[in-house]
């Protein structure tokens, strides 16, 4: 009795760990610039727990061996420790502003995002085991750094127009000047038009009120109003 019910546990044990394996998901996350912030929360928080980040380029370069091993070994990692953390992949095409947010230099880029703090991987191999360690005791050890925070469209358009005003600067020395100096006459031009506006519009706010108005809010002419009081002052003579 006692053995055919032991048999029955382990048998109910054993289907749940096969429906858990089942119904896990064992994939890698896709994150772009759409929806990383969304589903990371690296800089808001963190609510959503540590990722495990492979910035990989094997779309772009089917023929990058380091890119292939950080794909399979990141696979690897998540089947071993997907319940402790997320793990994800970040690729080039729809991830622009991502790339530029971590200043990502390199391929593959490793990185580990854990309690509001970025931990570089630079341990050099890209396999399974390396992978594991760094998640569990090697991020101690790693330069880490505050997560930066997200990159705009516009924060990119000023930063490209700094470094052109730099380039231009420092490579076109000749180009600079001819810039400024025709900033300068563009001013000098401008100038004499808006001290014109500024005086016109003085001048309609301190204009002084017709003293004439009063005779004609009453309905009569200043002249009239002067023949009445003539008559009058004839017939008091």
């Amino acid at each position: 009795m006692v053995d055919s019910t032991l048999n029955v546990f382990l048998r109910f044990g054993t289907l749940l760990l096969l429906c858990h394996e089942c119904w896990s998901d064992t994939t890698v996350q896709i994150l772009n610039d759409n929806n990383f912030e969304h589903l990371t929360q690296a800089s808001t928080g963190a609510t959503t727990g540590d990722w495990f980040i492979v910035f990989s380029f094997t779309d772009r370069d089917p023929e990058c061996a380091e890119c292939k091993k950080a794909d399979e070994a990141i696979e690897k990692a998540k089947e071993k420790l997907g319940h402790k953390l997320n793990f994800a992949l970040v690729l080039p095409p729809r991830s622009s502003l991502t790339l530029r947010r971590f200043d990502v230099a390199r391929w593959p880029f490793v990185t580990l995002l854990k309690q509001g703090k970025q931990y570089l991987y630079s341990e050099g191999k890209m396999d399974e085991e390396s992978f594991i360690k760094f998640i569990e005791e090697g991020y101690k050890l790693a330069a880490s750094q505050p997560v930066p925070p997200p990159v705009s469209k516009f924060d990119i358009f000023i930063e490209e127009l700094m470094n052109d005003a730099k380039h231009i600067i420092q490579i076109r020395k000749s180009a600079a000047v001819f810039i400024f100096i025709a900033g300068i006459l563009f001013g000098l031009l401008l100038l004499p038009v808006i001290r014109l506006l500024v005086e016109c519009l003085v001048n309609t706010f301190l204009q002084e009120p017709d003293t004439d108005q009063g005779f004609e809010d009453e309905g009569l002419g200043k002249d009239e109003v002067d023949e009445d009081e003539e008559e009058e002052e004839k017939k008091d003579r």
